[in-house]
């Protein structure tokens, strides 16, 4: 905390939002405030489960509290998405999705 934000601070949110997406849940439902500042600055971020591990991992990717740990630009996003639509998983839920 302190640093000047830059583009990995957006991307920071973006995972956020991401993870709400995922999930439909608050991080620290019953923290709000200062004290959720708090939560999310002594980190991890807790990221769900999800069908893919390849998703999964971009997300942690995404929301880790140390922004040099953090994916750098929206081009390594891009890419790390590009890695995580390949994933088999992916494509066989999308195609179930199609069908139903």
């Amino acid at each position: 905390m302190g640093e000047e934000a830059d583009t990995r601070s957006d991307l920071f949110s973006l995972g956020l939002v991401g993870r709400f997406a995922l999930t439909g849940a608050e991080i620290f439902p019953p923290l709000r405030s200062y004290e959720l500042l708090q939560r999310i600055a002594k980190g991890p971020i807790p990221v769900p489960d999800c069908e893919s591990k390849r998703l999964q991992n971009v997300l942690r990717r995404l929301v880790r509290v140390d922004r040099d740990k953090r994916l750098e630009s929206p081009e390594v996003l891009e890419r790390a998405l590009a890695w995580a639509e390949a994933d088999p998983v992916l494509r066989e839920l999308s195609a179930l999705r199609k069908a139903g």
